[in-house]
């Protein structure tokens, strides 16, 4: 399989461990070395996951993901690069 371009990137909140979805995007923004616009999907429906998310610069999808946000959300964010 060929690889690309970066256009986006979209993260579990809870990976496993001490991990998270906030720290993995950061670790291939920073390998990459530039910004990347971002999802993150979560069944964390509190004000502090999502402030985190958020404070972050990423984008919060609540589990169960709607199939049209899975659509809308990701052009959305294309769109607006």
């Amino acid at each position: 399989m060929e690889s690309g371009p970066l256009h986006l990137i979209i993260a579990d909140y809870r990976l496993g461990g001490r991990e998270n979805g906030i720290g993995a995007i950061g670790n291939v923004v920073e390998a990459l070395g530039k910004t990347i616009p971002a999802i993150v999907i979560t069944g964390d429906t509190t004000s502090t996951v999502r402030s985190e998310i958020e404070a972050a610069g990423h984008e919060v999808l609540h589990k169960p993901a709607v199939a049209s946000e899975m659509r809308v959300l990701p052009d959305r964010l294309l769109e607006a690069r």
